[in-house]
This record gives structure tokens, sequence and C-alpha cells, in this order.
């Protein structure tokens, strides 16, 4: 039976017994002065096999010699701390067994010269080396496994990124493991890494970066574009060390960057630069539409996926007078540059004119405009605008038939984009893609090509049965953000608003006052007052559940309503509706409040507040400056005790307190069961007696 045993030994543990430990294999040794010779340690530990030293502040007494090795016939690894080997004779022989070489803070211009005569080693590990070249490697016949790791706890941009460009001919390298600081972002500095782009085939390379996963699989991935990508070497290299230097390749300088990056990453489909790709594309394809417009001389060919269809194609080619082509040959004037392009390396970028389905379409549109894009079509438009805004699909697929043959105008674009992206019907999500193709801004074209849906399912119930509703709207919208811009994410959060009376959560959260905003908030204002409710509330998550669910909600908000996906919502009020418009009235019931959202001060004529199913546990101050309040709703929120604000509301005629208290029962379920310990919210005796009119609500 074998044994594989660990012992920890250090200098004051000596002087060492007589007694031979054959067990021991792996010896930790700290060393300070005095230690032993290792003849000594040898014949104390006969089968050591892993031995790491390390020592102890200064160690000018001995250091490794060629003993060390001699001593160890059975030694395969070692680990050095701060050391360096000076062997005073040869060793290679001696060192037969030794394959594995781990050195710590290794200082020096090159590697130890020593190290070429332990010809048998084939796995080198260097933990922080302070080295300028490891071009000594490549002489060492059996090295195949070489981990760096380049990066320093306390001073991560210290440590010099040695020169190993040679290493990569090593004859027996196969591995290559390299770990960076995340702080590494200096192009210069990174510069000894560009050889990685040159790694032959037949080695294999895991870069990592300190405590950065994610990072880490994305530059192994980058690293792969760049080797299959059929580029320059210099290209290679000036593209690896930019994305090697900016931890988001989303905020690449585009001044730095050229078509020929852009069409490379385009054709690998790599999602961070995409944003880039498609500003870059109408860019270009801009002054290209202006250098040579498309006429009867000029060759077209369609690279990637177009927005047009094939038969749509052939039947405006025939009309205008442009070729088609199947291949990127010579003939070719024009290349429409698609979704997910193939063998971009034979567009000639210099030569051939780059333009989208963008230009294409205004190109088509200017020189024969379709009958719904006349002025004469005006009243027909109404009609088609109206069935793309009702929530009959029936009218969607009727208006869409219309504009395949009558074309698109600018109205049409959002209702389509709502319908598109809403839909369950994948056939017709398709339609209004190709409907859409080359239209709006670059983010709009990235918004339609993209596979985020707001389809039936975030109308429906989730696994526990509750209402989805408007904390999945909410978190989508949120995270697409930057991908379909802000201006884009708001104007759809109305229009689903108006769609299925939820999403506008989203919009009302905005602390500008946008006029898109403003207009959503001028739906909510019913007379004198202001439904709040409606536009920022969760009447789904009550409506479609029983009494249970009722008590749920009011026991666990931040469950049963937030659900994890609404945190620090406090959508603040409009500071300009109240001197524009006499509001009286103001509904925040069941809007998910934890305390009075902002600018709720400047509603000083609202006779009638309702705060009803909310988790509120206290209320300011401030609330005092609201003196026209007749009318508050308390009930069902979180108060610990009455609230001592209400004694200044001196006109209050009507106080609802019930259920003001968050229920009991969170193991037993006895809810608003007082004598289980529930406990009512009521109004004190000098409260009555202050106003002694106002009818007051509570528990009974």
């Amino acid at each position: 039976m074998s044994f594989n045993s660990t012992l920890y030994l250090k200098d004051n543990d000596l002087p060492l017994d007589s007694v031979i430990k054959p067990k021991v294999t792996k010896l930790h040794y700290q060393l300070t002065r005095n230690h032993p010779e290792w003849s000594e340690l040898a014949r104390a530990f006969p089968n050591l096999i892993d031995l790491e030293i390390s020592h102890s502040g200064n160690v000018p007494s001995r250091v490794p010699d060629a003993a060390l090795f001699s001593s160890f016939d059975k030694l395969e690894c070692l680990r050095g701390l701060g050391l360096q080997l000076f062997p005073k004779s040869r060793h290679s022989e001696q060192a037969a067994t030794l394959s594995h070489l781990i050195l710590i803070n290794s200082d020096g211009e090159t590697l130890p010269p020593w190290l070429k005569s332990i010809k048998n080693i084939s796995g080198l590990t260097l933990v922080r080396p302070s080295m300028a070249s490891l071009d000594e490697l490549s002489e060492l016949p059996f090295l195949s496994n070489i981990k760096l790791e380049l990066h320093h706890y306390d001073h991560p941009n210290d440590l010099p990124i040695p020169s190993f460009a040679c290493l990569l001919k090593a004859p027996a390298l196969r591995q290559l493991e390299i770990e960076l600081s995340p702080q590494a972002q200096d192009t210069a500095y990174l510069a000894p890494l560009a050889c990685l782009v040159d790694l032959p085939q037949h080695i294999e390379l895991k870069l990592n970066v300190y405590s950065r996963v994610a990072r880490s699989d994305e530059l192994n991935k980058l690293l792969g574009i760049l080797q299959n990508a059929e580029l320059t070497g210099e290209q290679r290299r000036h593209y690896w060390l930019l994305l090697l230097a900016t931890p988001k390749p989303k905020n690449l300088q585009s001044e730095k960057l050229d078509a020929r990056f852009h069409l490379t990453f385009m054709e690998a489909k790599f999602n961070p630069v995409k944003v880039l790709a498609q500003a870059w594309l109408r860019s270009r394809a801009q002054v290209d539409a202006q250098r040579s417009p498309l006429g009867p001389d000029c060759v077209l060919f369609i690279c990637g996926k177009s927005g047009f269809k094939a038969t749509e194609l052939k039947e405006k080619a025939a009309e205008l007078g442009f070729s088609l082509s199947k291949t990127l040959d010579s003939k070719v004037t024009h290349i429409v540059l698609g979704s997910n392009p193939k063998l971009t390396a034979a567009i000639d970028v210099d030569q051939h004119l780059i333009i989208d389905d963008t230009v294409l379409s205004q190109w088509f549109s200017a020189d024969a405009p379709k009958f719904l894009q006349q002025t004469s079509a005006a009243p027909m438009l109404d009609n088609v605008l109206d069935m793309l805004r009702s929530p009959d699909e029936t009218s969607h697929l009727v208006a869409i038939t219309m504009l395949e043959q009558g074309g698109i105008t600018s109205e049409m674009q959002l209702p389509l984009f709502l319908i598109l992206k809403t839909t369950d019907n994948k056939a017709l999500r398709k339609q209004i893609q190709t409907l859409l193709a080359g239209l709006g801004d670059n983010l709009f074209q990235l918004a339609v090509q993209d596979r985020v849906t707001f389809d039936g399912k975030m109308r429906g119930l989730n696994k526990h049965g509750d209402p989805i509703g408007e904390g999945a709207v909410y978190k989508k919208l949120k995270g697409l953000n930057k991908r379909w811009g802000k201006a884009l994410c708001d104007e759809f959060s109305l229009l689903y608003f108006n769609r299925f009376g939820e999403g506008l959560l989203w919009l009302l959260n905005q602390k500008e006052e946008l006029a898109l905003r403003q207009q959503a908030i001028q739906a909510l204002v019913e007379g004198e007052r202001l439904n709040w409710h409606k536009g920022c509330g969760f009447e789904r998550m009550l409506t479609l559940g029983d009494d249970d669910r009722r008590v749920n909600c009011h026991l666990y908000p931040d469950i049963y309503l937030r659900s994890d996906e609404l945190h620090n919502i406090k959508a603040p009020l409009p500071v300009e509706l109240p001197s524009k418009t006499r509001i009286t009235e103001l509904d925040l019931h069941n809007c998910l409040l934890g305390e009075l959202p902002a600018n709720i001060m400047h509603y000083v004529d609202v006779t009638v507040l309702n705060l009803h199913f909310n988790h509120l546990s206290s209320l300011p101050a401030t609330l005092a400056t609201l003196s026209n309040i007749e009318d508050l709703d308390l009930s069902y929120n979180h108060f610990d005790e009455f609230p001592a604000v209400l004694f200044k509301l001196t006109n209050l005629k009507r106080l609802d307190l019930r259920r003001a208290r968050q229920p009991t029962g969170r193991i037993f379920n006895h809810h608003y069961d007082t004598s289980q310990g529930y406990q009512p919210i009521s109004a004190p005796k000098a409260f009555r007696d202050a106003l002694p009119d106002c009818e007051i609500l509570e528990d009974l």
C-alpha cells in the first residue's frame, strides 16, 4: 500500500531526530539560518518526491546548491520561494527525476543558467517573476507545461511582463497558462503578450485574469477569434493589444478601430462589440451611399442576412437596372452588409462600397415610393395605424399584409415594434422584421434584430402561480437600456402600458422631467385626481388572487410584489403638475411604497390621500404641509405605532387605520387574530379629543 503524507518543518524544529520517516513524500520546509545539510534531510525523508522551500528573513549562510539535487534521488517537484539556486557542480544526471520546478519571486535579467542543465524538466511555474526574458526556456527539450503568474497582490503593475516570443518555439511545449492582473490595462505594458496571437496550434493556451472569471473566458474567446481570422500578423497583434487593454470591449475607442476590425468581429458574432460595429456600418453606409448611388452599372452582393427578401431584391434589380451577384467577385460594386456576415475577408474595404439595409431601403423608397408612402394615402394611413394599435392580432395580420404591398411610414415603426416584441406568433415576427429592415437608427435596428421578447409569458403566471407583471417588464427594460437606448426603452414602456396596462413603472421611475414621461402622467390625471396607482400599481397581483394572496402580499410585499426584481423603486411624483393642474385627490394605493414618494409636498391642494396597501412604517413630519387633507387611508400598511404627524392634519374628517400593522403569522398563519398576538393600530384618546369630528376606522 502506498502512502502520501505531508509534513510541515521549520528550523526551530531542529535538530532532526534520528527517526526515519519513509511515509513522508511531501515536505514544506521553512528555513532561517542554521538548517542542516541536504543529505541529513534526505536521510530523514528517503521517499521525498515534493519539496517546498521557503525562508523567513535574510538567509545568508546557506542557499540550495548541487547537493540538494544529488541528495534527493526521488525528487520530482521543487518549489522555491525567493531562492536563487547556485549549483557548485554539474548535476544534470543527479537531477534526473526532477520534472516540475516552481520558482516564486525570481529575480534577474534572465532565468538562472543552471536551469538548462536540468534536461528532464517538463513543467515550470514562475510565480511573480521579475525578469526581462524567458528565451532560455526554448532550449529545454522536454519542457511541455509552463505557467506564468504575473499578478502581484499588492503591486499589480510593478511586475514586468517578460519577453517570451522565443519560448513559443520550445520543441516540447504543449500547454501555456498565464495569469494577469485585472489592473493591467496599459498597451505598452502588455506589449510582450502580443505574440500570443501567433501561438502555434499545437500549444494550448489558458489565459486568466486574477479573480475575473468572465473576463478570462472573454479573452480566451477573443484570442481564438483573432487566431482563426484571415488577418495579417500586424492586424492580429494590434487588435489583440487593444482588446487586452480594454476590460469592457464595448468601451473601445471608435477612432482606433478600422473596418477590418468590425468585419472580423461581426463575422465572429461577438456581441460585446456589436453596437460599435453597427455604428461603424451606419456611418460607412451613409458615406458610401453618397459616393455612388445604386444604378444600372452597379452589381450588388448580399453579405449575411438582409431584411429584404430575395424576390423583392430581384424585382428591384429588374426595375432599377442593377445586377445581383451570388459571389463576391471583382465585378461587385456594392455590398449590403447584413447580420451574421460570412467570408468578410474577401471584402476590399478600400474599393467596395459597403452599405446596409437602411441605405437600400432609402434608395428603393426614393426611386419608387409605395402607395402608403405617398401623400395621397393619408386617409388610409389612419386606418392602418388603428389596426396596428388594436389589441386584436387579426387586425395586425390584415395591416401587415397591406404594409407589405404599400410600404412603411415613420409613424408605423413603433406600433410595429410593439407587436414584434409582444406577439407569440413567430411567423408574424419574421414578417415585421422584414418590414422594419433598414428603418430607424442604429439602436432601433439592433432592437429589431435581437431575440428579446415580451411575449404572453410576461403577462402570465410564474411557477408559484403569481402574476409576473411589473417586475419582469421593469427588469427587462433595465437590462436593455444600453442595448436599445434609453429613448426606445422609454417609448416601449409607454406603448406597452397603453396596450397591456402594465410596464409604465420604468418610465415613471425616471427622475428627469421628460416630455414622454409628462405625456404618460397626463394619462393618469382623471379630473382633479392623480391615479398614480394606475401607472405604477400592482393590481393584477391582487385581483387575480384569493384572500390568502392578499394577506401574503400584505405580510411579505417584497416577496409577493417585488419578486426580487424591483429594488429601490421610488417613482417621484411630477413637480410641475400641481402648479398647472389642480390635484385634490392623490391615489397612491398598492404602489409598493416603503416611504412617501419624492415631491409629494408640492401637492398642497390634496384633500384625499389614499395610501392603502403599501408597506409604510412611518410618515414624515413634512406631511403636515398637506394641511388640507380630509380623507386619509392608511389601511394595510406596516405601522408599529400611531403616526404623530397626524395630530397636525387638523382638517381630517376620515382616517382609515384598519389592518395598518403588518400581520403576524410568519409561522402559524394567525394573520390578524388579536388573540394570537396581532396588535391593531388605534388612534390615541388625545387625537380623538383634538379631532372629535373625524371618523376613525379601526380593527374590531
